[in-house]
């Protein structure tokens, strides 16, 4: 079925198996996007750092979101959890990873831009 047709069946039926199904055609792009999010902080490394281990910790995190997302949608179709929650739980964890990751990277940033703008070296 295609995305529009799954919408009028969710409006006519309210089934959650249909909402579960809808979630997870939604929830690809969504899983693209959080993960080329994710893709510069585990690109860099430092110099004397392995070269593999954050390629594995991507791998790691990128098969525990994907069975998680795979998890949620059984759990909802069979009604485990609130309807109001759906699958999005797992994108909302995600988010809270890809956000923990940047932040400590803006900060630095932030605080270089601050420190070249009190020395007057700033455009």
């Amino acid at each position: 079925q295609t995305v529009p047709a799954l919408l009028q069946q969710w409006r006519s039926e309210g089934g959650r198996a249909v909402r579960a199904e809808l979630e997870a055609r939604l929830a690809a792009p969504l899983q693209a996007l959080l993960l080329v999010l994710l893709a510069p902080v585990l690109a860099r490394s430092a110099p004397r750092q392995l070269r593999w281990d954050r390629v594995v910790i991507g791998l790691l995190l990128f098969l525990v979101y994907a069975n998680l997302c795979a998890l949620a949608k059984g759990w909802y179709a069979l009604g485990r959890g609130p309807e109001w929650l759906g699958t999005f739980w797992v994108h909302g964890l995600m988010l809270s990873v890809v956000l923990g990751l940047w932040l400590p990277r803006l900060l630095a940033a932030l605080r270089a831009r601050r420190a070249v703008a009190r020395m007057g070296l700033a455009r």
